[in-house]
């Protein structure tokens, strides 16, 4: 992966439906598995071992940093955004493949929440809600891609 920044879409580029290639079909529909795998799996080290997998399968795309089209339907300048955007490590982007995109900061997300979660201070029902969310989260992208 190029950073662990998040790399997150413009709303103008979030799909609610999207036709994928037949390549990018199949590496989408791999990776959406092996990130429910690691989601449902109860050891961490196993669970980073499906999402390494995935982030090999799904690969890297072509993005562009877009931080000034966010000020056009914002009441924020483009220095705070980008002081909002470097704390939280989040890089707005462009792409022409936005499955891959949305898959690469899901994994960076899973990845991190991983992390989290085997802090003992880390509340372990929170955990359970975490994993749900993501279910429900993989459920909607398989329903925009219509894979699987």
């Amino acid at each position: 992966m190029e950073s662990e920044y998040l790399n997150l879409l413009t709303p103008q580029q979030l799909p609610t439906e999207l036709a994928l290639s037949d390549e990018v079909d199949e590496r989408v529909s791999e990776a959406l598995k092996l990130i429910l795998e690691a989601v449902n799996h109860s050891c961490a080290d196993l669970a980073g071992d499906k999402l390494n997998q995935a982030l090999i399968i799904i690969g890297e795309t072509k993005r562009s940093p877009v931080n000034d089209l966010l000020t056009h339907n914002s009441f924020l300048s483009l220095e705070k955004i980008d002081d909002f955007d470097r704390y939280f490590q989040i890089v707005h982007v462009q792409t022409e493949d936005t499955a891959i995109v949305l898959i690469s900061s899901l994994l960076v997300a899973l990845r991190e929440f991983l992390l989290l979660s085997q802090s003992k201070d880390f509340n372990s029902s929170k955990v359970v809600d975490l994993k749900k969310g993501y279910q429900e989260y993989v459920k909607l992208l398989t329903r925009v891609f219509t894979v699987f």
